[in-house]
């Protein structure tokens, strides 16, 4: 019988072996439009529902984050906007077994990015002159899928002041720290050195609609394809399960040939493109699901 499986290819990377022809300057701008950043609000209690409230209404986070948005964007970073991430996690919760999940931690898990920078701001009243308040910003950046760490800036106070004004109290503490001019640089400083090192990702393979578990034969055929398409010795087994397994990957970024950069979409054609040359029997079991890779630059293919 055959089986169906959907792979979810959750990220790219960069190969510096294909990337020797570049500048230091030409491969930092390639990995900049290739990575994807986010914004979202961080806090000592880690209560979703509460994060989501910072974010939509607390005027000094939504000045925070409007200051650093347009600092990252002012040097060349590619933001996605926690609204829409948001608004996915909305839909995905809908057709989710439990219908109470976290929207919070869904925004994040299936946003379209690879770098999630956490922005902790806190108001504090001066407990011996309650008329006294300050704002207190932190900041760190992580990779989404290796969580390792890119960039931080801790405890930047605003003096006390007899205000709640937020453009003041945040401003202050933007300023005391020299967050605007200090951050991109320790952020542009990682993406150089990503882009030199090399980008593992993550696959995530799965039933699709109507598919059955793994089995050795669809597996290996799975197996075969992922090979085509990474470099050597890359694909690394982190998890299995009966309906789940995950591998993290490496895959050529950079396309000789063309002189072009591969994309999300361009992955997704290559598997079909692999399946058309070794396989010619199998390509009618097998259509690229363009609409959702565009949409969450997660590309998507059915395997038999």
């Amino acid at each position: 019988m055959k089986k169906t499986f959907l792979i979810g290819v959750v990220g790219l990377f960069f190969s510096p072996m294909l990337m020797a022809q570049l500048t230091d300057a030409q491969l930092l701008d390639l990995v900049k439009q290739q990575l994807t950043v986010i914004i979202v609000p961080d806090a000592t209690e880690k209560d979703g529902d509460k994060l989501i409230e910072m974010f939509e209404n607390d005027p000094c986070f939504r000045t925070a984050n409007s200051a650093l948005s347009k600092a990252l964007l002012d040097n060349g970073f590619n933001l996605f906007d926690f609204r829409e991430a948001l608004e996915e996690g909305r839909r995905r919760r809908k057709i989710m077994p439990n219908p109470n999940a976290d929207l919070f931690a869904l925004a994040v898990d299936f946003a379209p990015v690879d770098v999630v920078v956490y922005l902790r701001k806190m108001f504090e009243t001066n407990r011996n002159a309650p008329n006294e308040h300050r704002v207190v910003i932190e900041i760190r950046a992580v990779n989404k899928y290796t969580a390792q760490n890119y960039a931080t800036i801790e405890s930047c106070f605003s003096n006390w002041m007899r205000s709640e004004d937020c453009s003041a109290l945040v401003g202050q503490a933007l300023r005391a720290c020299a967050i605007i001019e200090q951050f991109p640089p320790q952020l542009t400083k990682r993406f150089a050195d990503e882009g030199k090192r090399g980008r593992t990702v993550e696959v995530r393979l799965m039933p699709s609609a109507g598919g059955e578990p793994m089995t050795t034969e669809n597996e290996e055929t799975i197996n075969e394809c992922l090979d085509s398409l990474a470099l050597p010795n890359s694909i690394k087994e982190i998890g299995t399960s009966e309906n789940i397994k995950r591998v993290t990957l490496r895959i050529p970024f950079y396309k000789t040939d063309t002189k072009q950069a591969n994309s999300p979409n361009k992955l997704s054609i290559s598997v079909e493109k692999y399946y058309k040359t070794r396989k010619p029997e199998a390509v009618r079991r097998i259509w690229v699901l363009m609409q959702l890779s565009v949409k969450a630059k997660r590309p998507l293919c059915h395997l038999f």
